[in-house]
């Protein structure tokens, strides 16, 4: 981490945010993961907290309408949408307010698809590679760009940030924010992750998510694959999205998780049969007439 003045002062602004959000979708990755967890466990995890279970009620109430049910409890909610539906209303709801809230110069709309676009690739991949924590997968593409939330929202007065948004490149860019605030995305947020207690594999992606095959190899990372399977996501993002151009996919990230480039469309599908459902979720929670920022 830089050691500037600059740099300090930018994270000293941060130190104070509270990352209850985060927290909470770690709280509910623990428990997707458990082999053992029951519809029970999530229906008390979603009651412990009333905003969460607000929006979980909104969310499943979207696919009620056509039904002509309004679903008032959580219970009936299982009844509705069933325990894997509902397992994925938990997590893209508890994951909206790290993505969403307070406005800068990004887009936020524009910001949340394509995290969640990244989210959901990266999930595919570790699907189909096998992965004994697929959320991990998800987490780690859908907080990448976490670190530009926090410097255009946190660090920066005004529309400061829009000049970093302006870049020619991801290169011009991070050196535009050493510039403005002494760290890059990737920097300010590794510490703040830290900072935070959250698990080191999420630290360790989103840190280092402009990394080549060749520096994974040689980097002390606690789970590569996940990171793999992050950066290959960005890569691939345009898929998913309508006004996005694709980039430069490194063929050795597909050699380190060991996927071929056939196996590549397939991984999509999957990927984009998840992201619909994902994007109706995080549409439901858009306040009444939002668009854009």
């Amino acid at each position: 981490m830089p050691d500037n003045s600059k740099a300090q002062q930018t994270l000293g602004l941060i130190r104070d945010i509270d990352p209850e959000a985060i927290r909470l979708a770690f709280r509910f990755i623990e428990l997707f993961n458990k082999p053992d967890s029951s519809v029970k466990e999530l229906e008390e995890f979603v009651r412990s907290n009333d905003v969460l279970s607000l929006r979980v009620l909104k969310m499943v109430n979207t696919f009620a309408t056509a039904n002509a049910q309004h679903i008032t409890t959580i219970d009936l909610a299982v009844g509705l949408v069933g325990y894997k539906g509902l397992r994925e209303a938990v997590l893209s709801a508890s994951s909206i307010s790290i993505l969403t809230g307070e406005r800068g110069a990004i887009d936020t709309i524009s910001f949340w698809t394509h995290a969640a676009a990244c989210a959901c690739i990266a999930r595919a991949l570790a699907i189909h590679c096998h992965h004994p924590h697929p959320e991990h997968g998800y987490m780690a593409g859908l907080l990448h760009d976490l670190g530009r939330r926090l410097l255009d929202v946190y660090a920066s007065e005004g529309d400061e940030y829009q000049a970093v948004l302006d870049a020619m490149s991801s290169e011009e860019a991070r050196a535009l924010e050493k510039t403005l605030y002494g760290v890059d995305h990737c920097e300010i947020a590794e510490y703040a992750l830290k900072q935070w207690g959250v698990e080191p594999f999420l630290a360790d992606a989103v840190g280092r998510h402009h990394m080549r095959a060749e520096e994974i190899k040689h980097s002390a990372i606690t789970d590569r694959a996940v990171l793999t399977y992050a950066i290959i996501a960005i890569a691939l993002a345009f898929h998913l999205l309508e006004d996005e151009e694709g980039g430069p996919l490194d063929q050795e990230l597909l050699v380190l998780v060991g996927v071929s480039e056939a196996e590549l469309p397939a991984i999509l599908v999957r990927a984009r049969e998840y992201f619909g459902s994902v994007r109706v979720n995080l549409e439901s929670l858009r306040p009444q007439g939002a668009a854009g920022r």
